[in-house]
């Protein structure tokens, strides 16, 4: 997770990490209230972290499938909620998501499932934040070339994005850059299938 407080357009801002396991989301969102609790407000809240884990249909590994859920759209909801009221007046939040979501592949019925769940989830926080000058955005990426992505799709992608380049764009929503037309959601990059 990273969050960010303070402007930082003149350099004088700062950018803070904190790590947490989100299969144990008690103890993680607590850890990052702790964290933030002296501050008076957050500019900026960046879920990037994700996991997949190839699932088949006819496989039914609901354990599985719970965990795509719980770490890749409970956890970015959850951290909001726990942050909504250090993110009012100006804050932004920014979720990675995948262009999966409407363009699934083999083995991704868990994977898909949760990114779909988080497209949809800045159009709720986004519709939520107006009175309290929150904004929330999904980038849906192609392939971004990590440990992530299998290895049959990384031979199957006719392009991947470098992960700079995926930063970047987030960084850029979590400063105040306007994302395309207006968009809520919007894709990134190329690949998928």
């Amino acid at each position: 997770m990273l969050f960010r407080s303070d402007p930082i357009a003149d350099g004088s801002g700062e950018i803070r990490r904190v790590a947490g396991d989100l299969e144990d989301l008690e103890a993680t969102t607590h850890a990052i209230a702790r964290e933030v609790e002296a501050l008076p407000r957050l500019d900026g809240l960046a879920n990037v972290a994700g996991i997949f884990d190839p699932i088949s249909m006819g496989e039914a590994n609901h354990p599985s499938f719970e965990r795509h859920l719980r770490v890749n759209l409970t956890a970015p909801w959850l951290l909001a909620d726990v942050l909504w009221g250090k993110l009012a007046n100006g804050g932004r939040i920014v979720n990675a998501g995948s262009l999966a979501a409407g363009s699934p592949f083999p083995g991704s019925v868990a994977y898909t499932c949760s990114k779909a769940g988080l497209v949809g989830l800045p159009n709720v926080l986004h519709a939520s934040g107006r009175k309290a000058g929150i904004e929330a955005h999904c980038i849906n990426s192609g392939w971004v070339d990590t440990p992530l992505v299998p290895d049959d799709a990384k031979s199957r992608a006719t392009t991947t994005l470098d992960p700079e380049s995926a930063a970047a764009e987030i960084v850029r929503l979590l400063c105040g850059g306007g994302s395309p037309r207006g968009a809520v959601s919007y894709p990134m990059g190329a690949g998928g299938t």
